[in-house]
């Protein structure tokens, strides 16, 4: 969207004048790369425009056969630019200034709310937060997810609740958990009974590792070349919401600006490249942060991610009680 505006007006157009047969023949021919395959596909007759007031005179409402959503993911990394192309590009569906049938999802990580604001998106906004399971939707999940591969649970009912509760009821964790399970149901002498499962513990240790090995694909170079001041950050992070006083995005810069004085012979540094605002920020992009859904400040959405980067920074969080815990279902 920020680097090619006329491919994206171009598959708008596409969504909208197609019919559901349309939709299924070029996904059988084409695939999910169809946005960037429209260019060459000149069998389709769709033009292309050079934006949406270009798209709206050329391909009136009239034209459409549905409503089109545009739903946009990592909203985060846009240059917080309300000038830019892209962000007029978004302002003109969010506004429904064109009048075509037309709205806006937007997703992303962190202070993604904050460069929604940034890019002019201010009216009537309706954030949600996914958040994670809670207890009765992780059993509903559960349950559901053994139904539809024709499993049976059995009695072995206890185990694979602690196996799903020390997800924190994150969902990226719950897929590790799974996917663990899975391995242990399709061993030859298991053979998709879960009664013949001979050790519980293995799984759980497959789950963790699944789990350590995401953990560790989001502790950024940049994070792991200031160990100590992202420790600190998250260590103040909890403390502030333990005490039910987020801090808000502002104060923390301010916290890492005065942690990392030199002239106090800190152990703190910055890494090489960033300053206070950009290394908090990018923090928060590595989903190690974000805002709290009333904007009040920011909160670590993974309590286990916390916990990893507390133990790498050398702090047991186990030994830290005014550190909230997650409610486990």
């Amino acid at each position: 969207m920020e680097n090619n505006l006329p491919i994206v007006a171009r598959a708008i157009a596409y969504a909208g004048a197609c019919e559901s047969e349309q939709w299924f023949d070029l996904w059988a021919r084409v695939g999910a790369g169809w946005v960037q395959k429209l260019p060459q596909l000149a069998n389709l007759q769709i033009l292309s425009y050079a934006d949406l007031t270009d798209l709206q005179q050329r391909h009136p409402r009239s034209a459409w056969q549905a409503p089109v959503i545009v739903a946009v993911d990592e909203v985060q990394r846009f240059a917080r630019d309300k000038g830019a192309p892209h962000a007029r590009f978004l302002q003109q569906i969010h506004d429904a200034s064109t009048t075509l049938p037309m709205t806006l999802v937007l997703a992303g990580l962190g202070d993604t709310q904050s460069v929604i604001r940034d890019l002019g998106l201010t009216h009537g906004l309706r954030p949600f937060s996914v958040g994670c399971f809670d207890g009765k939707e992780g059993e509903e999940l559960t349950n559901k997810w053994f139904a539809h591969f024709g499993i049976v649970i059995g009695a072995q009912r206890n185990w694979i609740n602690d196996l799903i509760s020390r997800t924190d009821g994150w969902p990226r964790h719950v897929h590790w958990a799974q996917q663990a399970l899975a391995e242990a149901l399709l061993i030859k002498s298991v053979d998709g009974d879960v009664d013949r499962i001979p050790d519980w513990k293995v799984v759980q240790a497959r789950a963790d590792d699944l789990r350590q090995g995401c953990y560790q694909t989001q502790y950024s170079e940049a994070m792991a070349r200031a160990a100590a001041l992202t420790t600190k950050i998250m260590h103040d992070v909890a403390q502030a919401e333990a005490k039910g006083a987020p801090m808000s995005l502002e104060t923390i810069i301010q916290k890492v600006d005065e942690a990392c004085d030199r002239t106090k012979g800190t152990p703190y540094r910055i890494p090489r490249g960033y300053n206070e605002g950009t290394f908090v920020t990018h923090i928060i992009h590595c989903g190690a942060l974000q805002e709290t859904d009333d904007g009040a400040g920011l909160t670590c959405p993974i309590p286990s991610f916390q916990n990893y980067i507390l133990r790498r920074g050398g702090i047991d969080p186990d030994l830290l009680p005014n550190l909230s815990q997650p409610d486990h279902f």
